[in-house]
């Protein structure tokens, strides 16, 4: 399951039913009064979450509608998610595409290059999807480029390395917005515990140089 702070990165790029919901209880209520509330947004907000008739989220989470049939999973996803025979998609173009955009922005900045590869992503979802800014500098950038990469692969399993990838300060403030407040805290004392794996006792016995990484004994 997501969290509502996901919902709010799908922006509005057409006709809206209403006021854009501002909780998941927004969504049903809408719904429930026969109107859509993914109605003109971001059509990649629509292919993530579930919007059967049978959505009944918490205040915090969302289903998830992406690698299901309309929403519900049935059939032999169902039955056994490990052995379905359903296709495992290693990697997609739209991950390559983001990746160079990604590197190219960090080596170069944010030139043309960079634009085109981000502007293929978005406008395969929909071509009502506006190009990225030509004036972004490369801060802003890098911003945009993460903000995509949460909406193109949501539940596709890339997030949590992606933002240990990009280091602690970012990391920590993406955990600890919505659901994870409770646990700040602990998640900042050991995230550097959590950011490695610890090395195997063999390879410390055998190199007397070798050090255990942070929080393992």
């Amino acid at each position: 399951q997501g969290l509502y702070n996901l919902v709010d990165l799908y922006k509005n790029i057409g006709t809206t039913d209403g006021p854009t919901p501002q909780s998941p209880n927004d969504i049903i209520a809408m719904w429930a009064s026969g109107k859509d509330p993914f109605k003109g947004k971001d059509p990649r907000l629509n292919a993530t979450i579930d919007s059967a008739e049978n959505f009944a989220p918490s205040t915090t989470k969302l289903d998830v509608r992406k690698g299901s049939r309309d929403g519900i999973v049935t059939g032999p996803l169902a039955a056994d998610r490990d052995n379905s025979g359903a296709n495992w998609m290693a990697i997609r173009y739209a991950d390559i595409l983001l990746m160079f955009a990604e590197a190219h922005n960090e080596n170069v900045g944010p030139d043309i290059q960079v634009q085109d590869a981000v502007n293929a992503v978005r406008y395969r979802a929909s071509p009502l999807l506006l190009p990225v800014g030509t004036n972004l500098t490369q801060d802003s950038m890098r911003n945009f480029i993460r903000q995509e990469r949460r909406k193109e692969f949501a539940f596709e399993g890339l997030w949590y390395n992606d933002i240990r990838r990009w280091g602690k300060v970012f990391a920590l403030n993406e955990l600890n917005k919505d659901h994870y407040l409770n646990n700040s805290s602990f998640i900042a004392a050991n995230y550097d515990k959590f950011n490695l794996l610890p090395i195997p006792q063999n390879n410390i016995d055998i190199d007397v140089e070798l050090t255990q990484n942070p929080g393992y004994q």
